[in-house]
């Protein structure tokens, strides 16, 4: 069984190298590096759940967030370039994964279980890493299309923050149009993961469809608010960051 999955995830991965070079992408290294990354990581991570899921406590379940949090905020570094990148992200990301879990298992949709907080916690985190990844990055290009803009504003006395309104608005839309793209098209274009995941294991259909509305609902809110966090706490220094430029 696990030698049929290893073999078909070589031929994806070897048919997708195959095709970056016949288009001349220049991107061998990083699918065969990020391939090899992600098998190493899930891995470890099916190995670690066997003890992630003793852990039945809200504070441990909390402890191990946080510790994916500081992971992904490493990860939100090494594709942000802008000062104090770390801090940014770390406490960006705790806030905007943190706030709407709590929020869930306070009125009962989310239960205290290794089994729910993890996987939802864990799906919060990689939507919001990529929100704000796409939000600085949109950011900082149109702080630099716009810099006379910026600082023509700036100069007939508006605030640093209202100066970049505009910038930061078009950066948000950016940031959120993968989210509108996936609600369009989920159940019609294709199944979501979490209802093929649930049907897989045998769950009500109904019971899955509604798991799922609740989920997509809940990223769709997580890109918005991860997004506009970020753009907030460093809208600043990613200003500085296009004027080095």
């Amino acid at each position: 069984m696990y030698v049929d999955h290893i073999i078909a995830g070589c031929i994806l991965v070897g048919a997708s190298l195959f095709i970056s070079y016949l288009m001349g992408l220049d991107k061998e290294r990083e699918i065969f590096l990020s391939s090899l990354r992600v098998s190493v990581q899930l891995l470890l991570l099916g190995f670690l759940f066997k003890y992630i899921f003793d852990v039945s406590s809200l504070y441990g379940l909390m402890f191990i967030l946080f510790i994916m949090t500081f992971v992904a905020s490493l990860i939100a570094t090494s594709r942000i370039n802008i000062e104090y990148r770390f801090r940014i992200s770390f406490f960006s990301l705790l806030i905007t994964t943190f706030l709407p879990l709590l929020v869930l298992i306070y009125i009962g949709i989310i239960k205290v279980s290794p089994f729910h907080v993890i996987p939802v916690g864990g799906l919060i985190l990689g939507n919001a890493l990529n929100s704000i990844t796409i939000a600085v990055d949109r950011l900082l290009g149109e702080a630099r299309n716009r810099l006379l803009e910026i600082e023509g504003k700036v100069a007939l006395g508006a605030d640093l923050r209202t100066a970049m309104a505009s910038a930061m608005r078009e950066s948000l839309k950016t940031a959120i149009i993968p989210k509108i793209n996936m609600l369009q098209s989920a159940g019609i274009v294709h199944i979501p993961g979490i209802t093929v995941g649930m049907l897989m294991a045998g769950a009500d259909p109904f019971t899955s469809v509604v798991y799922q509305l609740t989920i997509l609902y809940l990223i769709l809110f997580i890109g918005i608010f991860s997004g506009y966090v970020m753009l907030n706490i460093s809208y600043k220094y990613i200003l500085a960051r296009a004027i080095m430029l």
